[in-house]
């Protein structure tokens, strides 16, 4: 079973990034998703008990390779 996504998304890993930048857009797009499916009563409808689509993400760097941050940890990439 393919898993569907309203989008794909990549977060470009530079050399030097802040590991708390990355993994906080990752969040954000997680934190989306599950708002999408429960939002706050009165908002909008929820997609409870649906396939509600989700978000992917997934950290790449420019060559394909693990980048280190700004205080020297690996940040491993696709």
């Amino acid at each position: 079973m393919t898993k569907e996504y309203a989008a794909r998304v990549a977060i470009v890993a530079v050399e030097g990034s802040l590991h708390s930048s990355i993994t906080g857009l990752a969040d954000l797009f997680w934190i989306t998703g599950q708002a999408m499916r429960e939002p706050p009563p009165g908002t909008l409808p929820s997609l409870k008990g649906r396939n509600a689509p989700t978000f992917e993400t997934v950290i790449v760097s420019l060559d394909g390779q693990a980048v280190r941050d700004a205080q020297g940890r690996l940040i491993h990439v696709r």
